[in-house]
C-alpha cells in the first residue's frame, strides 16, 4: 500500500487530510520552532525524519512538541488561549506558505462537546504566532473520548468502543460530522490511534492505522473503507510501547516513516521504519530524543 503524503503544521506543511476540502498550495517551509533541544540526533533515525505533536495547557495555550533535523523542541506558539483544554484532538486540513497558514482542527472538551478550532499562524521575526478561535459542532455526546484519528474517515476511541464518522461539507466556516458507525468494542486496551495510509487489498479499499496498547504493543489496524466492522490487526512490536500516551507518524524523506511517541514519563521518543508498508516492525529502530519535561496533554497526527 502507498503511504499517505503528510507532514506537520509545526513544520508548515500544507495538507488536505480526511474529508477536508483544503488543498495543498505550498511546499514544506524551512522554518522550525525554536526551544530547548536534545543534544544529539536519535541513533538509527535519518535526519529527514520528523515527529510533531500539538499540546495544550489547562487554559488552552497551544504548544508544539517537535523532533526535526535531529532536534527535539517544545515551543509555545499561541497568541491567545481557548479557555479550555482539549481531551482529544485531530487536524482536518491546512493551507499556507513559508510565512503563514490557516488550519481546521477537531477537539473534544471535558464537558463532552465536539469543537472545531480555526488557527491562523504568522511567522514574525523567525517565530510563529498562532491565534485560535473555537466553535461548537456537537454540544454533547462526546464525553469520554480518548483519541481522535482522522484519515479518509474520522475514528473516535471512547471507553472500549471505536466509532467511525464521516466529515463532510466545507471545512470553513464549519464542518459536518455525521454518520456514526460502531466499528466494535473490545478496544479498551488501546491507548493511542493515528491514521497511517490507505490502499487497496484484494480489490477493497483499506484504511490503515497505527496504535499502541496498555500491554506495550505497537499495532497496525486495517479497516475496510466500505465495511469498517471488518478489520484485522497486526502486531508490529510486542513490547516497548506500554507507557505511550501520544503517537504520531510522518514520512521520512522519500523512504520509510517516522513513529513518534510522548511517554507517561513526559519524554519524546522517535523511531524509523524503513519499510513502512510491509506490516512488520522487525526493522524499526530508534529511541529517546534526549528531550523530557513534556508534561502537557499531547496529540499526534
Amino acid at each position: 500500500m502507498p503511504r499517505r503524503v503528510t507532514t506537520t503544521i509545526a513544520s508548515l506543511s500544507v495538507a488536505a487530510l480526511g474529508a477536508a476540502v483544503l488543498t495543498s498550495t505550498a511546499s514544506t517551509a524551512s522554518a522550525a520552532p525554536s526551544g530547548a533541544a536534545a543534544t544529539s540526533a536519535v541513533p538509527g533515525v535519518p535526519i529527514s525524519c520528523s515527529a510533531s505533536f500539538q499540546a495544550y495547557s489547562a487554559p488552552g495555550s497551544l504548544y508544539w512538541y517537535e523532533y526535526r533535523n535531529g532536534r527535539a523542541t517544545s515551543t509555545r506558539v499561541s497568541s491567545n488561549t481557548l479557555g479550555w483544554q482539549p481531551t482529544a484532538h485531530q487536524q482536518l486540513g491546512a493551507a499556507g506558505d513559508d510565512t503563514g497558514f490557516f488550519s481546521a482542527e477537531l477537539a473534544t472538551s471535558k464537558g463532552g462537546k465536539l469543537m472545531q478550532i480555526r488557527r491562523d499562524g504568522k511567522l514574525v521575526n523567525g517565530k510563529w504566532s498562532v491565534s485560535q478561535q473555537a466553535q461548537t459542532l456537537k454540544s454533547s455526546g462526546w464525553t469520554g473520548t480518548r483519541a481522535l484519528a482522522n484519515g479518509p474517515r474520522l475514528y473516535r476511541l471512547h471507553g472500549s468502543t471505536l466509532t467511525r464518522y464521516t466529515v463532510s461539507g466545507p471545512t470553513f466556516p464549519k464542518a459536518t460530522v455525521s454518520g456514526a458507525i460502531r466499528v466494535g468494542t473490545g478496544f479498551g486496551g488501546v491507548r493511542t490511534l493515528v491514521f497511517d495510509r490507505s490502499g487497496v487489498s484484494n480489490g477493497k479499499t483499506i484504511d490503515v492505522f497505527l496504535a499502541t496498547d496498555r500491554s506495550g504493543r505497537l499495532l497496525e489496524y486495517r479497516f475496510e473503507r466500505t465495511a469498517p466492522t471488518r478489520w484485522t490487526t497486526k502486531v508490529l512490536k510486542s513490547s516497548g510501547f506500554a507507557n505511550v500516551r501520544a503517537l504520531t507518524t510522518a514520512p521520512c524523506g522519500s523512504k520509510g516513516r517516522s513513529i513518534g511517541t510522548i511517554t507517561d514519563n513526559d519524554t519524546m521518543r522517535v523511531y524509523y521504519d524503513a519499510t513502512s508498508t510491509d506490516s512488520s516492525g522487525a526493522d524499526i529502530k530508534g529511541g529517546w530524543t534526549g528531550k523530557g519535561g513534556l508534561t502537557l496533554p499531547a496529540f499526534g497526527q
